[in-house]
């Protein structure tokens, strides 16, 4: 049951979130990120990194907003305002796997199939549908309302349930579990999801923040002030794309480390080895590489 809300109190959450808590009457007023009245965010001291460089792979790839790894050096890319799944090679040859999607936002490769999350009436990721190298286009699963898929490790794909708010795990046959809901916070933001270890890293843009979850309730802040948009998993550290143009390093501590500036629409983002490969939908639509 609901306790009455009372008094509210001011505070700095790490990572640099000003916040006011409103705590229960007659209790102690112990700061609450998941209970936000009134927030004022304010960005986090962020560093530069002092040597980065930046290749770009392949341009012409229109509106990218997510990027999977193939075999060798290869790429898939979905093309949104295309309706396009991309193949692309590591010297940026571009080469059509399918047309006719409506509105691919994600994309994530498992054992050589993609899975890609389709707009057909206009709703975020409504539908998934396996796509294989040849072209052949197969529906795996209805209504969920997604953003960008990551794998899970494990054959699976993960992906953020924007309509319920929760982190689904989708098996290659269509099969949909849900794997994280936390019923203190609303997650209607999430724009990714990535797996590290037993947690998922979150970013939500309706907070801007980086958060941790951990199965089956549990969930933590670790920046905020940001305005991340995709996610992926460094060694320890995230790297996340930003709507302010930039490519960030962040440890699990909160501290941020600035890649990338300058950019026009950096949308997804993947790891391969020591690299950071990253879709920028500005500019005719470019694949990046990022050495740190």
């Amino acid at each position: 049951m609901m306790k009455a809300l009372g008094v509210a109190t001011a505070a700095i959450a790490g990572g640099g979130l000003l916040f006011l808590s409103l705590q229960p009457s007659g209790q102690s007023s112990t700061p609450n990120p998941y209970r936000l009245s009134q927030a004022v965010v304010r960005k986090p001291f962020i560093r530069s990194a002092p040597r980065v460089t930046v290749r770009t792979i392949a341009t012409n790839l229109g509106d990218p907003w997510d990027l999977a790894p193939l075999a060798k050096a290869d790429f898939g890319v979905v093309d949104r305002a295309g309706g396009r799944l991309l193949r692309v090679n590591g010297t940026g040859t571009i080469r059509v796997i399918t047309r006719r999607l409506q509105e691919p936002l994600g994309v994530v490769n498992l054992r050589g199939v993609f899975y890609v999350s389709n707009s057909p009436n206009a709703s975020p990721g409504q539908e998934i549908v396996r796509v294989t190298l040849q072209g052949v286009r197969t529906r795996i699963a209805n209504n969920v309302c997604t953003w960008r898929l990551s794998p899970d490790g494990a054959g699976n794909i993960l992906a953020p349930n924007r309509c319920a708010q929760t982190v689904m795990k989708i098996t290659p046959t269509g099969q949909i579990t849900t794997v994280f809901e936390d019923p203190r916070f609303r997650l209607g933001g999430m724009t990714d999801v990535a797996a590290q270890g037993s947690n998922f890293i979150l970013p939500v843009g309706t907070t801007n923040a980086l958060w941790r979850a951990t199965p089956p309730t549990s969930l933590t802040g670790i920046v905020f002030g940001l305005a991340p948009v995709s996610v992926a998993i460094l060694g320890n550290d995230y790297i996340t794309t930003d709507t302010n143009g930039a490519v960030y390093r962040i440890t699990p501590g909160g501290a941020v480390t600035s890649l990338v500036t300058g950019l026009s629409g950096p949308k997804g983002v993947i790891v391969r080895g020591s690299n950071i490969f990253v879709v920028d939908s500005g500019r005719n639509g470019q694949l990046l590489r990022i050495t740190p």
